[in-house]
């Protein structure tokens, strides 16, 4: 259309600048055009076909290129839609293929699989997938944001800049509004953690990200007392970071936030009424949990701030006020609990590691990738320090009965280089619901529903009639739970695997997998392989031994022949120096000495001869230590 004007302007006089300009300007908008539909037909080209075999790679730089070219924002939007449906699709398709060959369940099936395979190069490249997959999808999330962010963005500066769509005090409203939505970012994800005392929370949760103790762990006793929320360092300057390069940043951070002293003295007052009777006395001893409840657990609760015994020491008849007001003028919660900067709350901040922002180490800190052995050993140095530090406020401190600080704090929040968290997720590590420790208990229920989701920890070895993980949710939250959509957000994950005897699966199981076709073989089959490995590692085991006990008699026949070698070492050099003694007095001295063989002959040596034949029984002696000590190191390297 703007050509066919050309020829008409022309011939109305207008001037030749303007006309040359004008067909300079079309040969622009041609070739931008054919750029155009030739990014647009590589874009459908590139999301042409079966969904797992597009190349999303490709289609993404070809997407970005028509973005580039300004293709229609239609096809742009539904080559965005259709790529993520294949990115899901291939996702899923990759699971099924991982899920058609189990990964091993035990160290004995390990040792099986390892035999018949490359499997380190296997779990190599699978955590390799995995992690591409992570960060695809992470990807997609923060595209998604910044295209959201950009459309409010347009759609805050239209509404301010046209006075005739609304009135004034309606568009800041609508701005306001947008200015709102755009600051939140991607929606945080809380996962609290629950489970029975000792099912294995906090193990699961180092394990998800990657620390052998960031968390308190015990196989006898109960370990995490307040809840703590485990989120990643965006300090590092990683995905969502806030660091600014060149400046030092902590790799380890927990901030601890103490209830405000007013909060406490009020709850004070109600557990001192608690543990008084109606007379307004203190009662003798802690009264018991199914006559009254509430008293227990305020007693319980005064005993774990104040340190056992605490209320013993009252009078029998003590007044309720003079209860009250010396617990309250108590100067080590005061001090813990009074802000030293004049806020609301006190807050304690710890902090272990440093590294510079931006540099290669908060990256590979941040990405969990590309660690050396040094940045590896100093991160675990690092941990390890940071776990003590937080273990008075999570775990506990001092001996058993001592003054305790973990009731008075309100929140606990660690941060560290923990890139499963990275997305925007929070782990909640709640203590045992079903703790015999009633305040531990209520912990975990308050902050129960404030979390977006739950994971249900049980043992493998009994989740099928676990008593906690079926008493876990009460029928008030589940109601709840149900009225607001959310029930699927609630997951159960089984813990203890390593603890599963495979004759006792087979035993409990092998009729429910008779009814799906193949199970029960498949079953039979893994038993049988588990039975053969279980077999050889006991071979191995045996032989092993036998190695072991040729390497050290060798071991001993080597420090024999040393010794022999050693004795005809210092004979030898003793008659020498006898000889050249006598010698050196005054002429040969005759010195005779009989010589019995091994044949039993008799052989006289006389002077020098005697010297000869001891250095040459030196030298034997060290030539049979050397084979000896030789034939000791190669059979033990062998053995290594």
């Amino acid at each position: 259309a703007a050509e066919a004007l050309v020829a008409p302007a022309e011939a109305a006089g207008v001037p030749e600048a303007a006309v040359a300009a004008a067909r300079a300007a079309l040969e622009v908008a041609r070739q931008q055009q054919q750029r155009r539909k030739e990014a647009e037909a590589k874009l459908l080209e590139a999301l042409s076909g079966p969904a797992v075999l597009v190349d999303v790679e490709a289609a993404k730089q070809a997407l970005q290129i028509a973005r580039t070219c300004e293709v229609a924002r239609a096809v742009i939007d539904n080559a965005r839609q259709k790529l993520v449906t294949i990115t899901s699709e291939q996702t899923l398709a990759q699971t099924a293929d991982d899920d058609a060959s189990p990964p091993p369940s035990s160290k004995r099936q390990r040792v099986d699989i390892s035999l018949d395979s490359d499997s380190d190069d296997e779990d190599s490249s699978q955590g390799s997938r995995d992690d591409k997959r992570a960060d695809g999808a992470e990807g997609e999330a923060h595209e998604s944001l910044g295209i959201c962010k950009r459309v409010l963005a347009e759609l805050r500066a239209k509404i301010e800049a046209e006075p005739l769509l609304a009135s004034l005090e309606r568009r800041e409203s609508w701005a306001s509004r947008c200015t709102e939505i755009e600051g939140r970012g991607i929606p945080e994800t809380v996962i609290g953690v629950l489970g029975g005392t000792g099912v294995g929370k906090s193990s699961l949760l180092n394990a998800l990200i990657g620390e052998a103790s960031a968390l308190p762990t015990s196989c006898s006793r109960a370990c995490t007392a307040a809840s703590v929320e485990l989120r990643f360092n965006t300090a590092l300057g990683e995905v969502g970071g806030t660091a600014a390069a060149g400046r030092l940043v902590a790799v380890y951070q927990a901030r601890v936030e103490f209830m405000a002293l007013a909060d406490w003295l009020r709850q004070l007052k109600l557990l001192v009424q608690d543990v008084c009777s109606h007379k307004g006395t203190l009662a003798e001893s802690c009264p018991r949990a199914d006559r009254n409840e509430a008293g227990h657990t305020a007693w319980v609760t005064l005993e774990l701030v104040y340190g056992k015994g605490r209320l013993e020491k009252f009078a029998a008849d003590a007044d309720e006020d003079a209860v009250y007001d010396e617990l309250a003028a108590e100067p080590r919660v005061r001090q813990l609990l009074t802000p030293s900067d004049g806020a609301a709350n006190h807050v304690l901040h710890l902090q272990k590691g440093e590294v510079e922002a931006g540099s290669a180490e908060a990256a590979a800190l941040a990405s969990g990738r590309g660690l050396d052995r040094a940045l590896e050993a100093q991160k675990k140095a690092w941990a390890t320090e940071f776990r003590g530090a937080i273990d008075p406020f999570v775990y506990k401190k001092g001996e058993e009965g001592e003054a305790e600080d973990w009731p008075l704090i309100q929140n606990v929040t660690l941060a560290g280089p923990w890139h499963v968290l990275r997305s925007g997720a929070c782990l909640v590590d709640l203590p045992g619901v079903r703790d015999a420790n009633v305040v531990r208990n209520k912990v975990a229920q308050r902050r129960l529903t404030a979390c977006s989701g739950i994971w249900v920890v049980a043992p493998i070895m009994r989740a099928v009639d676990d008593r906690t993980a079926k008493e876990l949710l009460g029928e008030q939250f589940k109601r709840r739970l149900l009225m607001d959509g959310l029930m699927d957000n609630v997951s159960f994950v089984c813990t203890q695997t390593d603890e599963l005897e495979v004759s006792d699966i087979w035993k409990d199981h092998h009729k429910e997998a008779a009814t799906k076709p193949g199970r029960a073989e498949r079953m039979r089959e893994l038993h049988e392989r588990m039975g053969r490995a279980a077999a050889a590692q006991v071979k191995l085991e045996h032989e092993e031994i036998d190695k072991a006990e040729s390497v050290r008699a060798l071991e001993r026949a080597a420090k024999a022949a040393k010794k022999e070698a050693r004795e005809a070492k210092k004979q030898a050099q003793e008659a020498v120096k006898a000889w050249e003694q006598k010698v050196a007095a005054g002429g040969p001295a005759v010195t005779l000495r009989a010589v019995a063989d091994a044949d039993g002959r008799v052989s006289v040596r006389v002077g020098a001869d005697e010297c000869a034949a001891l250095r040459a029984e030196e030298e034997r002696t060290k030539n049979e230590y050397y084979d000896a000590n030789d034939l000791h190191q190669k059979k033990r390297k062998e053995h290594a």
